[in-house]
C-alpha cells in the first residue's frame, strides 16, 4: 500500500486511505480530489489552474509525488493547497472521487497574492489557452481597489520575477546534495545520505550527486537551475574558479551554497577566502562558527547544525562488549618525524606550537596558536593567522593522536579490555595487550550494529573544544553510555552523570575508576544510557538535523539570487 498524504481541512475528509488506494488502482492516479457532485474522471492542468474549486474540498496525493513536487510552499500565506495542487497536475494525472458529504465544507484558501504568483509562474501557458489576459485584468482590478498601496507593487514584482517572485519559486525547489569519494570509513558520505533522507521525509525533494564521478562537462546539467540550497560536505567543488566564465562553477547554480565542515575550518583555508556568491558554512563545533565569523567576514554566514543520528530499534540487544572505541589509530611519531625534517623556522614554530597544545588542552587550537604568537612576538594580519595554522596542520593532527594514544593506553593498563575496529589498531603498539580486542573494518552505515553490542561507548573528539561528534549521537542512539572528554557545547546542552559521562584530558588518571564504576554499577550506567538515548532520540536524530537545514534553508532564501 502507498503512504497517502491529505491536503485539506482535515473536518472535511470522511474518505478512508483504504479507499483512495482502492480508487488509485482502478483508476491509474495517484493525485485524487474529493468533488461534493460528479464530473469526468480526470482534470486536466489548465481547469485545476482556472478554478480553485478543485482544491477545495481536500484531496490525497502519493507522499512520493508530494516529496518530488517540493511540497507546499510555506512562503505562501494562503493557497498552499490550491498551488501545490497545479505543480503536481503539470506531471500526474488527477482523478476525482465523489463524497457528497463534503458539500459545505469547501474552502476557497487562495488569495491575491497567490494568484499573482501563479499568473506569472504560468503565464505561458495561459497565453497560450488565451486566458492570461483575463487572469490579469482580474489581478489588477482587485490591486487597483485594495487599500493596500503594495499590491500593484507586488503583482509588478511577480510579472517582472524580480527577487519576490524567485523566492516563492525556489521555496518548492529541490535540495541539492553533492558527495565526494568515500573516505574514513564512508562516514561522510553515510551522514550526506543519512540527511538527504531526512530531508526527503520532510516532505522535500532531494538530488544527490556524486562529484567524484562527474567530469567537467557533466556540470552541464545543473547550470541555470535552482535549487532550495546546495548543500556539500567538505566538499572542494566551491572553490573551483571557471576562468572562461569568470566565476566560480557553483555560481552557475542558482541557490544558496552551504558547506557542511566537521573538523577545524583552517583545513580550509583557500576556501575561507575562495569562494562564490551566497556561500555559507554550518558545522556542528560553536568555536568552528566563532572562528569562521572572525576569520572569513566575507563569507555569507555561519550556522551551528549539531549531527543526527537514525532511531534504532533496540530490543534487549546483548551488551557483549564492555568498553568500545570507533575510531583509527595513527602513530603521533610518524607526524613528529615529518616535522624534525621541515625547514628550521617551521619546525621551531611547531615545536613551541605542540607545547601549547599540551598546555592549554581543554580549548580550541586557535588559542593556543594565538598566545604562541603573542608570547614570541610574532605579528600577523587575519588571513596570515589562518594561513599559519594551515601549515602546522600536522602539528594539530599530531596532538589529535597524541592524546588518543594516552587514553587507550591509560585504560589498558588499567586492565580494562577495549574493542577497536579496523587495520590501523594491527600496527599499534597496544597489539600485545591481552585487552585490545581487534575486530575487522567497519562502515559507518554498519556502526550502530557495533554500538549496540557496547555497555560503553568510549569517545574521544578530535579537538572539537565546541563540539559534539557523531560517534556520541550514535552511540546514543544505539543504547550504549558515552563516556567522553569535555567541550563547552557538551557542558551546555548535555549534564554530565546523567545523559553522559565526561572525562578531563588534563586528569587522565581519574578515567580508569570512572569505567569501572559504570561497569560494576550496572543499573547506573543503564540509567545513563536510557536518558542519552532519549535526549538523542528527541534531539539529535537525522529528522532534527534536516528541519534544522530546512529552517536555515528558509532563512537564508529571502536574501539569496
Amino acid at each position: 500500500m502507498k503512504r497517502w498524504r491529505f491536503i485539506g481541512a482535515s473536518h472535511i475528509n470522511f474518505i478512508s486511505e483504504e479507499q483512495i488506494e482502492r480508487f488509485s488502482r482502478e483508476n491509474g492516479v495517484d493525485v485524487i480530489c474529493i468533488l461534493p457532485q460528479k464530473i469526468d474522471t480526470s482534470l486536466d492542468w489548465l481547469q485545476i489552474i482556472l478554478n480553485e474549486k478543485y482544491a477545495a474540498f481536500g484531496y490525497w496525493v502519493d507522499e512520493e509525488l508530494y516529496c518530488q513536487a517540493g511540497g507546499e510552499n510555506q512562503k505562501l500565506k494562503n493557497g498552499k493547497g490550491y498551488e501545490l495542487l497545479i505543480r503536481l497536475a503539470q506531471n500526474e494525472r488527477v482523478g476525482c472521487i465523489v463524497d457528497e458529504r463534503v458539500a459545505d465544507g469547501g474552502v476557497l484558501t487562495s488569495d491575491f497574492y497567490t494568484d499573482a504568483y501563479i499568473l506569472s509562474r504560468y503565464s505561458q501557458v495561459l497565453r497560450e489557452a488565451n486566458y492570461f489576459e483575463p487572469f490579469l485584468e482580474g489581478c489588477v482590478q482587485f490591486a487597483s481597489q485594495s487599500q493596500d498601496e503594495g499590491c500593484m507593487l507586488y503583482l509588478q514584482d511577480m510579472l517582472s520575477k524580480n527577487q519576490r517572485y524567485w523566492e516563492l519559486y525556489q521555496a518548492t525547489q529541490p535540495f541539492l546534495l553533492l558527495i565526494a569519494k568515500t573516505s574514513c570509513y564512508n562516514v561522510v558520505n553515510d551522514m550526506a545520505q543519512n540527511l538527504a533522507q531526512g530531508i526527503h521525509n520532510c516532505g522535500k525533494c532531494v538530488e544527490v550527486c556524486n562529484v567524484a564521478a562527474m567530469d567537467s562537462a557533466q556540470w552541464d546539467q545543473f547550470f541555470g537551475k535552482r535549487y532550495q540550497a546546495v548543500i556539500g560536505f567538505q566538499n572542494k567543488i566551491f572553490e573551483c574558479f571557471l576562468e572562461n566564465a569568470g566565476c566560480y562553477l557553483t555560481d552557475l547554480i542558482h541557490g544558496p551554497k552551504i558547506q557542511m565542515l566537521f573538523d577545524h575550518p583552517f583545513w580550509f583555508y583557500k576556501q575561507l577566502n575562495c569562494h562564490g556568491r551566497d556561500f555559507f558554512f554550518a558545522t556542528h563545533d560553536e568555536t568552528y562558527v566563532k572562528f569562521i565569523q572572525t576569520y572569513a567576514p566575507d563569507i555569507s554566514g555561519c550556522f551551528l547544525i549539531p549531527f543526527g543520528g537514525l532511531i534504532q530499534n533496540l530490543h534487549n540487544p546483548c551488551r557483549e562488549y564492555d568498553v568500545l572505541f570507533m575510531g583509527t589509530y595513527w602513530n603521533y611519531r610518524d607526524i613528529l618525524s615529518e616535522l624534525r625534517i621541515c625547514k628550521r623556522n617551521v619546525k621551531f614554530m611547531a615545536v613551541r606550537y605542540l607545547r601549547y597544545l599540551k598546555k592549554w588542552v581543554n580549548e580550541p587550537a586557535e588559542k593556543a596558536f594565538q598566545q604562541m604568537l603573542l608570547d614570541y612576538d610574532i605579528k600577523v594580519g587575519k588571513e596570515g593567522f589562518v594561513r599559519m595554522m594551515y601549515e602546522m596542520g600536522n602539528v594539530n593532527r599530531c596532538i589529535i593522536y597524541y592524546y588518543r594514544e594516552k587514553i587507550i593506553r591509560t585504560l589498558l593498563d588499567a586492565g580494562i579490555s577495549l574493542h577497536v575496529f579496523g587495520q590501523s589498531w594491527k600496527s599499534s603498539p597496544f597489539l600485545g595487550s591481552d585487552k585490545l580486542v581487534c575486530h575487522d573494518e567497519v562502515l559507518s552505515e554498519q556502526s550502530s550494529h557495533a554500538f549496540k553490542k557496547a555497555k560503553i561507548s568510549l569517545n574521544i573528539l578530535s579537538w572539537h573544544k565546541g563540539g559534539c561528534n557523531e560517534r556520541i549521537i550514535n552511540s546514543m542512539l544505539a543504547g550504549a553510555a558515552v563516556v567522553t572528554d569535555k567541550s563547552s557545547y557538551i557542558q551546555k546542552h548535555f549534564t554530565d552523570g546523567r545523559e553522559l559521562c565526561c572525562y578531563d584530558l588534563r586528569r587522565l588518571e581519574e578515567l580508569p575508576a570512572l569505567i569501572k564504576m559504570l561497569l560494576e554499577r550496572d543499573g547506573y550506567r543503564r540509567q545513563i544510557a536510557d536518558r542519552g538515548r532519549k535526549k538523542a532520540e528527541r534531539e539529535y536524530s537525522v529528522a532534527k538535523q534536516a528541519s534544522r537545514i530546512i529552517a536555515i534553508t528558509d532563512q537564508v532564501n529571502g536574501g539569496s539570487k
